[in-house]
């Protein structure tokens, strides 16, 4: 008989189920929370196909992603790196908005950053004012700037942790974001101290408070993956030359362009 008996019959593979809320997939979205079936890997090349969608569309996740990035950012990026993307804002989208918002913000008070010393030409320190003005204004926009070699600072000192450079691009994009509402949050500060005199101290310390969680969110990320020692170096190193490229570079630009203007 040409009748094949169940017995013989090969199994029927069991069906996947969602990557972010577990239910069984029946299609290539999944019906109970619309996240994709197959999400790949955070490439250079995934990375451009998104960009539009993370300027153009805006998902309703931005309330439990910054919650989350504030209690638990190690969790948070890595659920985002390994497919759990439904329940969280894009980061793209999430920086560019806290950028625009901060630039508005800085644009709108004029902050007092005059230079005062016999010390330094009165003209260049004018120029240097002017420029630390414009800088004031739009350091947070300039974040994006400065993006794709922050990921690959860390992608430098995290190589070996499993994580492609696509996907640093991410990770620095969610911590980045967070930095730039932290100093939104701080904004209402700033203003007291520049009115009581006290506008530097106080911009040092909002800084400080910034790269500390730079720090802390950038350690948690791969404080799982390694020697929580070495991982805590290589965090504290990327961290470092982080703030040495974001402080050296505006510099240059002023003396090589600006203070010959």
């Amino acid at each position: 008989m040409d009748t094949v008996t169940a017995a013989a019959r090969p199994a029927a593979p069991s069906p996947a189920a969602c990557i972010n809320c577990g239910t069984t997939l029946q299609g290539r979205w999944c019906h109970a929370c619309g996240q994709r079936a197959h999400t790949p890997r955070l490439t250079l090349p995934a990375l451009a196909h998104e960009v539009p969608h993370a300027v153009l569309h805006v998902d309703r996740g931005i309330v439990p992603t910054v919650v989350g990035m504030l209690r638990r950012p190690g969790q948070t990026i890595n659920r985002y790196l390994e497919g759990q993307r439904a329940r969280y804002f894009n980061p793209l989208t999430l920086l560019v908005l806290a950028a625009g918002l901060s630039a508005l913000l800085y644009s709108a008070y004029p902050f007092q950053l005059a230079i005062e010393s016999p010390a330094i030409d009165p003209r260049l320190a004018g120029r240097y004012a002017e420029f630390m003005r414009l800088n004031f204004k739009y350091y947070s926009l300039s974040l994006i700037f400065f993006l794709p070699a922050t990921a690959l600072i860390t992608w430098c000192f995290f190589a070996g942790r499993g994580r492609a450079y696509g996907e640093h691009v991410v990770i620095n994009t969610f911590i980045l974001a967070m930095t730039t509402l932290i100093m939104i949050a701080a904004f209402p500060l700033l203003v007291s101290a520049d009115r009581l005199g006290g506008l530097r101290l106080t911009w040092v310390a909002m800084s400080a408070a910034a790269m500390v969680y730079h720090l802390v969110a950038l350690y948690a990320v791969f404080a799982a993956s390694g020697s929580r020692l070495w991982t805590a170096l290589r965090a504290l190193a990327s961290v470092a030359l982080y703030i040495v490229t974001v402080s050296v570079v505006p510099m240059l630009l002023f003396f090589l362009l600006y203070a010959r203007g």
